[in-house]
């Protein structure tokens, strides 16, 4: 095994040193026919190049620019390589233009950043049309973007919005027609409580914006929705035993949230009729349904949530008299 490694290691030593100079010579003559391609050979390149715009302070573009375009390079293969390395830009200069419309041609402009020898064949676009007007503010009321609907029982009492004014710039065209501005989009799908969000500003037009940067508080009042119900037949019954009521059934009149009073059936309800105490001998036992106070004569006993209250009871007075 280790004579098989020698004489190997004797073949490579040879084959690299076998006419060392004329390899050599033909590695030198690969690079310089390889720099050669490079220099001569002439190939074509899609690239971007950034657009710096320059504005008078006191106006403002009325429609969106483009940032960047397009750019179709032609020149030696290795000088286009290296153009992606650069940051290509076309300077638009607009410090002495006047307001209204022109036309801006990129193909009559200067190209920055790319490489003597290497020429633009083709701009996308070749041109634009903009338009300058003066740049005006204007204070305008905040409107809140409201989308979905509320949980099924409740519904949305109230939207508030602070600040509820923002001042917002842009050119004179647009922004005097503009008296409100919404906010980003409040989704109050499927609440059932009030809730606060924290938004920016969403103008309709990209050349509109705030003046200051600012978020806007917008609460969301929600409430359930309070129905109203009544129970014909609900029974009435005697807490003490040996007792009955006179009539033995009345109306209940209940309210609640809608869901709430929907699920109640008349089943789940009773009138409960308490005895008096002392009990007067002699006298008929009337007791009555009283509103105003913590313990009443009549009392109705569901089985439904507690925020359901009564509303009356028809009749509103019954008789207790010892059952036969």
């Amino acid at each position: 095994m280790k004579l098989s490694t020698d004489r190997m290691k004797g073949w490579l030593q040879r084959a690299v040193a076998h006419e060392l100079p004329f390899k050599a010579l033909s590695m030198v003559f690969a690079v310089i026919i390889w720099a050669w391609v490079q220099t001569q050979q002439v190939v074509s390149q899609r690239t971007r190049a950034v657009v710096k715009w320059t504005i008078p302070e006191d106006f403002s573009l009325v429609d969106a620019v483009p940032k960047s375009l397009v750019v179709t390079i032609k020149g030696p293969q290795g000088l286009v390589r290296n153009v992606k390395r650069r940051t290509l830009r076309y300077d638009v200069d607009l410090a002495d233009a006047d307001q209204g419309p022109m036309a801006i041609d990129f193909e009559n402009r200067a190209l920055k950043g790319i490489p003597e020898g290497v020429e633009v064949v083709q701009i996308s676009p070749p041109g634009v049309d903009i338009e300058l007007d003066h740049r005006m503010s204007r204070t305008v009321r905040v409107v809140p973007a409201i989308v979905g609907d509320v949980a099924g029982g409740y519904r949305l009492k109230d939207i508030t919005v602070e600040p509820d004014t923002a001042k917002i710039l842009g050119p004179r065209s647009l922004v005097r027609a503009i008296a409100k501005m919404g906010t980003d989009v409040v989704d109050v799908t499927g609440l059932t409580s009030t809730k606060t969000f924290e938004l920016s500003l969403a103008p309709k037009s990209r050349m509109v914006r705030p003046e200051a940067e600012q978020t806007y508080t917008v609460t969301v009042v929600i409430e359930p929705i309070i129905a109203q119900r009544t129970f014909n037949a609900v029974p009435v019954m005697a807490r003490a035993e040996g007792w009955r009521t006179i009539p033995s059934t009345a109306v209940v009149i209940l309210s609640g949230h809608a869901s709430d009073i929907r699920d109640l059936t008349a089943d789940r309800i009773s009138v409960q009729a308490h005895l008096p105490n002392p009990v007067q001998i002699g006298a008929p036992l009337v007791v009555s349904f009283d509103p105003s106070k913590e313990s009443s004569g009549l009392e109705v006993v569901h089985q439904g949530p507690k925020n359901i209250q009564v509303v009356g009871i028809e009749p509103s007075s019954v008789q207790l008299e010892p059952a036969k």
